[in-house]
């Protein structure tokens, strides 16, 4: 039964994994796979960190004392307030995990479900507050025309700014400029809005992912505490 858990757990990760780099891949804002790849490491950070700080301030609000929290490779101790880099990491933590002990009380069931469940929620409302920002913003954009006319008609205009005349080199590299702009601030819009849907693309994964129960996550820790405890004779 052990095995099956684990590799349903690789299996999940490995679906997960392939549909992040599809979905990099289809946003058409990376030159190669590497790039893509590197993008998708490094916002994957931000993602788990947000996880972490999930779980943390739930338990902090349930009354537990919160030890550590930890986004690999960074560490963080409340009580010392020092960050540092984490090299021994529980192997069941793939991307980080938060340590508490609640010192009043014993850890109750619905503590332990509302802390699991914190993590994964806190990964899908950023990501409802990206797509939702990114979505009203794009709503506001002027659409702009494809094409720069070199030759402007304007009624009343002098002799020599009426159709049948060539612009001069000066209009010719004013308009090149100008359209070179446009096009590098399309550039990075067009990069910073792919890397916010690939940001929120992540978080989903990661929130939805965390909720399957395999060995060591949260959907593992959620669905062992809801099931009924067996009595003994």
């Amino acid at each position: 039964m052990r095995w099956l858990v684990r590799g349903l757990g690789y299996l999940v990760w490995l679906i997960a994994n392939f549909a992040l780099f599809g979905f990099a891949g289809s946003l058409g804002i990376f030159p190669n796979g590497f790039v893509a790849l590197l993008a998708v490491l490094l916002l994957n950070f931000p993602a788990i960190l947000i996880h972490e700080l999930g779980h943390a301030w739930i338990a902090h609000l349930r009354g537990a004392h919160v030890l550590k929290i930890v986004a690999l490779p960074f560490g963080y101790a409340p009580s010392e307030r020092r960050l540092r880099i984490e090299r021994h990491v529980p192997s069941r933590d793939i991307g980080g995990y938060v340590s508490y002990i609640f010192r009043r009380r014993d850890e109750t069931r619905r503590d332990r479900v509302a802390i699991a469940v914190a993590g994964p929620l806190a990964n899908l409302l950023s990501a409802a507050l990206v797509i939702g920002l990114l979505s009203g913003w794009q709503a506001t954009q002027p659409v702009e025309p494809t094409e720069t006319a070199l030759v402007v008609i304007v009624p009343g205009a002098p002799e020599q700014a009426r159709p049948g005349r060539f612009p001069s080199n000066e209009e010719i590299r004013a308009l090149l400029e100008k359209e070179g702009d446009r096009r590098r601030s399309e550039t990075l819009q067009g990069t910073a809005t792919g890397l916010a849907w690939l940001f929120a693309a992540i978080s989903i994964i990661l929130g939805l992912a965390n909720l399957v129960p395999t060995k060591g996550s949260d959907g593992s820790v959620i669905l062992r505490n809801l099931m009924p405890t067996r009595r003994k004779a």
